[in-house]
């Protein structure tokens, strides 16, 4: 008897200290990209077919769509790792395979920052920032938390992997959505996990 009511008690315990499930991240992208045409020699190949990416993980409906969000907080200081990219029927993926970096809780510039996106038949990876006239992406963030991130970024001169010369911006207005700064896209995660270990 007494073993029983014990094993019904553990039982409750666990039941109890489970909780609902974590909610799944979610992303928004506000973005948009062409071949950067300041590059001599760069010709017009086309830009973003849309300029916002939004949800969670799901197959469907179409486009099927990868979300990922994960940030450490030690202190006053933050690394994170996000990513939104959809798959379109015909294969093409377009939105943010990474964007990572290290920054304060208070936000601003983003430290050892790397941008890897889709472009559709495209991509660019690893962009760090630069200086000068070379190619970068620079990476800032406005907010963050333990579980949530804003932020803004913006590439230029970045060749991808058909040695087009790409940049990254956001959208003016009046198009909906746009972007508080043009030149800037937009990014916004939440439900996030830990685990963003070091931007590599």
């Amino acid at each position: 008897m007494r073993a029983s009511i014990l094993g019904a008690a553990l039982l409750g315990a666990v039941v109890i200290s489970c909780g609902p499930p974590p909610q799944p991240p979610t992303g928004r992208l506000v973005w948009s990209f062409a071949c950067d045409t300041n590059v001599m020699g760069q010709l017009d190949c086309g830009g973003a077919p849309d300029p916002l990416i939004e949800g969670i993980t799901r197959q469907m409906p179409t486009p099927a769509l990868n979300v990922g969000c994960f940030v450490d907080v030690t202190g006053a200081n933050a690394n994170f790792r996000v990513s939104i990219e959809q798959t379109r029927s015909n294969g093409e993926r377009f939105g943010v395979t990474r964007i990572c970096g290290s920054t304060t809780t208070s936000g601003g510039n983003v430290a050892n920052s790397l941008v890897t996106a889709s472009l559709g038949a495209a991509t660019i990876s690893n962009v760090a920032p630069g200086t000068g006239t070379g190619p970068s992406c620079e990476v800032r963030v406005t907010e963050i938390t333990t579980s949530s991130i804003k932020g803004q970024f913006r590439c230029a001169r970045v060749r991808d992997n058909s040695l087009n010369a790409r940049r990254i911006n956001g959208v003016s207005a009046p198009s909906t959505p746009s972007t508080a700064d043009p030149e800037w896209a937009e990014f916004q995660f939440s439900n996030c996990y830990a685990g963003a270990g070091v931007c590599r």
